[in-house]
């Protein structure tokens, strides 16, 4: 069973460079987005029991969404390009 917002136990902010990978509507190209947290989470275990697990969560048009909910994600990967780093004045 895939977990809702009730479940959510602790959200902390994800790595900087952890990202989701998506694919385009055509299905062709693959696009990344950053994850913006990660959340641990209570679930059904299937045995009437809870299990913990860690989900990953992204920013979409209405405000934080689970990444692995939408229909078009493929994976979370680690990006091998440097977080920015802001220049100082």
């Amino acid at each position: 069973m895939k977990p809702t917002f009730n479940d959510i136990i602790q959200i902390i902010p994800a790595p900087a460079n952890l990202r989701a990978v998506y694919l385009d509507s055509e299905e062709s190209k693959e696009f990344c987005e950053p994850v913006a947290a990660l959340a641990l989470v209570a679930v059904d275990d299937g045995l009437g029991g809870t299990e913990r697990d860690v989900r990953a969560l992204g920013a979409s048009d209405i405000g934080l969404d689970f990444a692995d909910s939408c229909e078009n994600f493929v994976r979370l990967q680690w990006s091998v390009r440097k977080p920015c780093q802001c220049s100082k004045s």
